[in-house]
Parts: C-alpha cells; structure tokens; sequence
C-alpha cells in the first residue's frame, strides 16, 4: 500500500489533532459561559418588570399603556 500512513505520521497527525480539539472545547466553554450569564441577566430583567408591571402602567404614557394592553390581548376583542 503506497498511500498508508506510518507510524510517525500518523502520531503527527493524532498531536495536531488532539491540539486543535483542545483549543475548540476551550472556546466552546467561554462561549457556553458568556451566554449563561446574558440569560440570567436577560430573566433577571425580565422577572423584575414583570414583578413592577403594575408600576410601570401607571407611570407610562398612554401609547405604551395602548402597547401593554395589546402584549396582553393580542386578538381583537
């Protein structure tokens, strides 16, 4: 067999290899993490306003009050 590998090349190959799966977990669990954190900061945000719903009616204009109510009822009445 002309085109088989030896033995070095092979161990060559495997190193590169193995290097470059490191280097792609690595990133992936920076990735993983920053996104973590944005979710828990987007639900964070969000349960807060939910919980001030209320307060944020009654302080709101009238076209936000007029997009309250359509988040709320979204068919036509």
């Amino acid at each position: 067999m002309v085109d088989a590998l030896d033995v070095i090349d092979y161990k060559a190959i495997k190193v590169e290899c193995e290097r470059k799966i490191n280097l792609l977990e690595a990133k992936l669990g920076s990735v993983n993490s920053e996104q973590e954190e944005d979710i828990e900061k987007h639900l964070d945000k969000a349960l807060y306003n939910l919980a001030h719903l209320d307060k944020r009616y009654e302080t709101a204009d009238i076209k936000t009050k007029r997009q309250f109510i359509d988040w709320i009822f979204t068919k036509k009445l």
